[in-house]
């Protein structure tokens, strides 16, 4: 009886807890977000220790193929080795691609999707796993990335230039980019050798500045002003910072971005992307 009442559902959001995977409520969904909690001091989520088997992930994704919304935050596990094909879902009408499943879990989700050409929005938890994993994996996260139709793309918890720009080399149509909780730790020495630019109109820098190390500081304002070179971002904003954030602003950033926004209040913008 319960089972025939799920049918009638489009949208699931779990966290913590998961009906069996064979449910019907995995069924004729336009939108599935399986998350996990997180730890408010953490720059990148943690996954629960509730895994979903490959095969079932498979069989769901079939099973709701007008999904416009997923988001994957679980271990998959029994995954097929990267070396093996495996053909990927096709998913013509989405449009909201979240993962923050752990590090490792990126490539063996992304060999499972296969985006439409509408227009995405693609979010990242630490992103940087692209520089770790093998030519095969590589291979198999390059060719969803360069496949899909991504205009949107926010990071979390990104480390360093070069990797940031090798990314976006595969991303050609993103014109906004979002980084949260950035991170950068090496100075930007030689840039000569990175991939050619493209144009981004909106760049967001969320959660950052709050460690009182001017090192770390001076770091990532030169990986910021540098995406804006490099990229001629139009707009930059802000946000989540007190209301005396706009000193935290090098002068020269206003004289590199047309446009320079601090916001101090209100909703975090990145919200409504994702």
């Amino acid at each position: 009886m319960v089972e025939a009442l799920w049918l009638s559902v489009t949208a699931v959001h779990l966290s913590s807890a998961y009906p069996k995977w064979t449910s019907k409520l995995y069924q004729g969904l336009t939108e599935l977000r399986l998350s996990n909690p997180r730890e408010p001091t953490e720059f990148i989520a943690r996954p629960l220790p509730t895994p979903i088997p490959e095969s079932a992930l498979i069989a769901i994704l079939k099973s709701s193929p007008k999904l416009r919304i997923l988001q994957m935050g679980l271990i998959i596990k029994d995954a097929t080795s990267v070396r093996n094909p495996v053909k990927p879902v096709l998913l013509e009408d989405l449009e909201l691609l979240v993962v923050d499943t752990r590090r490792d879990q990126h490539v063996v989700f992304m060999k499972l999707v296969r985006p439409g050409p509408k227009p995405l929005t693609l979010s990242i938890a630490d992103s940087s796993y692209l520089n770790e994993i093998s030519s095969t994996g590589r291979s198999y996260a390059e060719e969803f990335l360069t496949s899909s139709n991504i205009t949107r793309l926010i990071l979390t918890g990104f480390v360093e230039y070069p990797d940031l720009i090798n990314l976006l080399s595969l991303l050609p149509k993103v014109r906004v980019l979002a980084l949260e909780e950035l991170l950068s730790r090496q100075q930007i020495t030689d840039t000569n050798s990175l991939p050619l630019s493209f144009t981004i109109d909106t760049l967001y820098v969320t959660h950052c500045f709050h460690t009182p190390f001017e090192d770390y500081n001076i770091q990532v304002w030169s990986l910021i002003e540098e995406v804006i070179r490099r990229h001629s971002v139009a707009e930059l904003v802000l946000w989540g910072y007190n209301d005396s954030a706009e000193s935290i602003v090098p002068e020269h950033i206003y004289t590199v971005c047309p446009s320079v926004s601090v916001l101090w209040g209100g909703p975090d913008p990145i919200k409504e992307f994702k």
